[in-house]
C-alpha cells in the first residue's frame, strides 16, 4: 500500500487544496466573528485551542502492524494531535475476570510514540453482561459479536463501572486522561436496551453513568468522563433512534447531571439546511436551519447547571461515495468544520472519521467504506490537505512564537 506520509515531501506544500477551500476559509473566518460575537458576553475566551484529531486504524481490525503504524504517521503529517482508541468490553473481557489488553496496549503505545493525545471510548458489552440469554437459541446464535450491541442489564452496571475503572487505572499511567462512556447510545444500532426492549434508552444510559462516574473518579480523580456521543438523526416513533436534544433532555430528567464531565457529540451534516440533519446546529443553534427548535445541546446543558462543560466532537466526517458526495465536497466540509470549530466556545477536540478508505472506489456502494481522508491506495484526498493547511496555519498556543 502506498503512503501519503512517505511521499509527502515530494508534493507541493498545499497543492491539494482547492481555491474553493481557501475562499471558504476566509469566508468562515469572517462569518464566525459575527456568530461568536453574540456569545462574548458569556464567554470571554472564544478561540478554541483543544486540538484536531483523526481516528486511525486499530490493531484489532485485521490490519498489519505496519499498516497501523503508517496510519499514525499520516495523521501526524496532517498535524493531528488527537486520536480515539476504542476499548470494546466484549473483546477485552470476553469472560468475567479474563482480560486481553494486547491490542489496546499497542494502540496507546503507538499514539504515545507519535506524540498524540488519546481519547479512550469504552463500549459494547460482552454477552455475559447482557440479557441475550433470553433470546431464542437460533436468534442468539445469529448474533454478531461487536455488531449486535445489547446494553448491559442493570445488574451488570457495576461490572461495566469496574471495567471502566480498570481501563482508567491502566491507561492513566500511560498519560490518558479522557474516557468516553459508550458510542452513540441514542441509536439502537449501538445500544439495544434489552431483548424485551431493543431500543435506545436515555433513562437506562443515565443509570449506567451513575455507576461509571464515581468508579472512574475513584480510580483517578482527575480524569475527564465524557457522556457518549449524541446522534444526528430525527427521533423515531419507536425509540430505535432518539435525536440528540431529546436524548439529552431525557438523560437529565433521569438524573445524569453530576455524572459526567463533558458531553460527546457527532456533528455530521454541517452543511444541511434542515435542522434534523445539521449536527452543528444541534450543539449551539448558531446556523440558520429550517424548523430549528429553541433548545440545543448547550442551552440544555446550561439550563441544567452544566454551562461550564465542553462538548467534545469525538467523531465527524463526510464520505466521498460517487453520486451522493465527492472529494471536493468532503474537502469543503472539513474546512467548514475546522474554521467553525476553531472559533466556537465550550468545545473540546474535533476528531475526524476516518484516516483511510476501506476499499477502492467502485468496489462498494456502502458509504461507510469511503469516509477516509486517504484513498485505499495510500494517496491523500484534498480533505487531508485541508486538515494539514488548518493545523499549520492555526498552530496550538505552545507552538506559537
Amino acid at each position: 500500500m502506498g503512503s501519503g506520509f512517505s511521499s509527502a515531501s515530494n508534493r507541493p506544500r498545499f497543492g491539494g487544496l482547492s481555491r474553493a477551500t481557501r475562499a471558504l476559509a476566509v469566508f468562515a473566518a469572517l462569518t464566525v466573528v459575527f456568530v461568536t460575537s453574540t456569545c462574548i458576553s458569556e464567554h470571554s475566551e472564544t478561540e478554541n485551542d483543544n486540538g484536531v484529531g483523526v481516528i486511525v486504524k486499530a490493531f484489532d481490525h485485521g490490519y498489519s502492524d505496519d499498516e497501523v503504524e503508517e496510519s499514525y504517521e499520516n495523521a501526524v503529517e496532517m498535524g493531528a494531535r488527537w486520536t480515539r482508541v476504542v476499548v470494546p468490553w466484549y473483546y477485552v473481557e470476553p469472560s468475567p475476570g479474563e482480560y486481553n489488553w494486547d491490542s489496546t496496549d499497542k494502540s496507546v503505545a503507538a499514539a504515545n510514540k507519535h506524540g498524540m493525545n488519546v481519547l479512550i471510548q469504552v463500549s459494547t458489552a460482552p454477552e455475559w453482561a447482557t440479557g441475550v440469554d433470553k433470546l431464542a437459541p437460533e436468534e442468539r446464535e445469529s448474533l454478531q459479536p461487536g455488531m449486535d450491541t445489547y446494553a448491559p442489564t442493570p445488574d451488570h452496571y457495576d461490572d461495566y463501572a469496574q471495567f471502566f475503572a480498570k481501563v482508567i487505572k491502566r491507561y492513566s499511567k500511560k498519560g490518558v486522561s479522557d474516557y468516553e462512556v459508550w458510542n452513540e447510545p441514542g441509536s439502537a444500532g449501538f445500544w439495544k436496551d434489552s431483548p424485551d426492549n431493543p431500543k435506545a434508552s436515555p433513562e437506562s444510559y443515565a443509570q449506567l453513568l451513575k455507576h461509571a462516574y464515581p468508579a472512574a473518579h475513584k480510580a483517578n480523580r482527575d480524569v475527564n468522563v465524557i457522556a457518549g456521543g449524541q446522534v444526528v438523526l430525527p427521533t423515531e416513533a419507536d425509540d430505535s433512534v432518539i435525536g440528540a436534544t431529546e436524548y439529552l433532555k431525557r438523560m437529565y430528567a433521569a438524573g445524569a447531571q453530576g455524572n459526567f464531565d463533558s458531553l460527546s457529540h457527532h456533528p455530521y451534516g454541517i452543511n444541511s439546511e434542515e435542522w434534523v440533519w445539521n449536527g452543528w446546529d444541534y450543539m449551539f443553534g448558531d446556523q440558520p436551519t429550517l424548523n430549528a427548535p429553541a433548545d440545543n445541546l448547550y442551552s440544555l446543558m446550561r439550563a441544567n447547571g452544566d454551562g461550564d462543560k465542553d462538548i467534545w466532537l469525538t467523531e465527524v466526517g463526510q464520505d466521498t461515495v460517487r453520486g451522493t458526495a465527492d472529494e471536493t465536497i468532503q474537502e469543503e466540509r472539513y474546512s467548514q468544520y475546522l474554521n467553525t470549530w476553531g472559533q466556537s466556545h465550550n468545545v473540546g477536540p474535533i476528531l475526524f472519521y476516518h484516516i483511510e478508505d476501506k476499499k477502492q472506489y467502485n468496489a462498494s456502494e456502502n458509504k461507510e467504506d469511503y469516509f477516509g481522508v486517504i484513498r485505499e491506495d495510500g494517496s491523500w484526498k484534498p480533505a487531508a490537505w485541508a486538515i494539514k493547511y488548518y493545523t499549520e496555519t492555526n498552530p496550538p498556543k505552545e507552538m506559537r512564537d
